[in-house]
């Protein structure tokens, strides 16, 4: 989370990276309440570990997905997709195209039924006009975005397969449904056919840089921003 602050921060042009999580974790959303949110003590002994992103929106399983943050200096959008909710649809459309080309269609939220909800706490129960979902209206990707004066960072989920804990034992209220469609996509042609859609979408390129030094140093020292203390909910 901290790398993806530092994206946000020098988003002088584009740029994309893609990641995974070496144990199932939780990361919530900028402005959730931990107690709100999960069952603390239940993620502790399930050996869940939970962040802060620096996005906003609601909490999300990790572990079983594939995930992406993508940074741009707002400049780049092209006119008509300037607001938050335009540019957060020019890139999850990236992403339902990349799908399409795999053989997997999916369609924004604004073509989707909504349900009503009581606000749940699992992002992937509820599906926004600019998130993907199936044509049975489950999510199939979830994104959430930050802003700077002169940049933006949207961080992409995009579950893989099933998640490694149950959702229903991590999460306060009502869960999404447990799913397992994509586990046969090759993974690094995904993320190809991501960043060239893309850079399609901007008119620009989408550049994977190896991290300097400095990049590395500035990310560490923003790691306590993203760190949550569960002590205080359990």
């Amino acid at each position: 989370m901290s790398r993806d602050a530092v994206m946000l921060e020098r988003a002088s042009r584009p740029a994309i990276r893609f990641y995974g999580w070496s144990e199932p974790s939780i990361s919530l959303g900028k402005h959730q309440q931990v107690s709100r949110a999960v069952h603390a003590a239940r993620c502790c002994e399930l050996g869940v570990r939970i962040v802060r992103r620096p996005t906003g929106g609601k909490a999300v399983l990790h572990g079983h997905d594939l995930t992406f943050s993508v940074a741009l200096p707002l400049s780049l959008l092209p006119r008509d997709r300037t607001s938050v909710g335009a540019s957060h649809c020019l890139i999850m459309g990236a992403v339902a195209t990349a799908l399409k080309q795999l053989g997997v269609t999916v369609r924004h939220g604004f073509d989707v039924p909504s349900v009503p909800s009581l606000s749940p706490a699992d992002c992937f129960l509820h599906v926004s006009e600019a998130d993907l979902a199936y044509e049975d209206g489950t999510k199939a990707a979830g994104g959430a975005q930050a802003r700077s004066r002169s940049g933006l960072l949207q961080q992409v989920s995009i579950p893989l397969g099933s998640p490694r804990v149950p959702p229903n034992e991590v999460f306060v209220g009502p869960t999404a449904p447990i799913g397992n469609r994509l586990s046969g996509l090759d993974i690094e042609e995904l993320q190809r056919c991501i960043a060239v859609h893309l850079a399609r979408a901007i008119g620009g390129e989408m550049v994977e840089d190896a991290w300097s030094d400095d990049e590395e140093a500035a990310a560490r020292e923003r790691a306590a921003m993203f760190a949550v203390d569960t002590t205080a909910a359990l």
